[in-house]
C-alpha cells in the first residue's frame, strides 16, 4: 500500500531486524529514561500546583476569618486548579 506522498512502510522482517540492532536498543532505551524522568516531573508539577491551590485557598479563609479583604486569593486557587486540569 502506498501512500500519495510516496511513503511506504518497510516490510516486517526489515522492522524485526532494526529493532534487534544495538544502535536501535540504545535509542528505545535513551527513549524509556526520558519519559520516566518526564513523567516524575509531571508528578511533582502536580503535587506543586495542588499545594499551591490548597495554599491559596487556606489563606484567602484565614484573612477573610481576620476581616482583611481577600481578594486574589480565592481566585488564584481556583486559577491553580483550572491550570491543573486543563493541562
Amino acid at each position: 500500500m502506498s501512500d500519495p506522498s510516496g511513503y511506504s512502510p518497510p516490510p516486517s522482517a526489515s522492522m524485526i531486524s532494526r529493532q534487534r540492532d544495538p544502535t536501535g536498543l540504545r535509542l528505545l532505551v535513551a527513549q524509556r529514561k526520558l519519559y520516566s524522568k518526564a513523567k516524575r516531573w509531571l508528578g511533582i508539577r502536580w503535587i506543586g500546583m495542588a499545594a499551591m491551590s490548597k495554599l491559596g485557598t487556606a489563606v484567602g479563609r484565614a484573612k477573610k476569618a481576620l476581616d482583611y479583604s481577600n481578594a486574589g486569593y480565592e481566585s488564584l486557587a481556583i486559577d491553580q486548579l483550572k491550570l491543573m486540569f486543563n493541562r
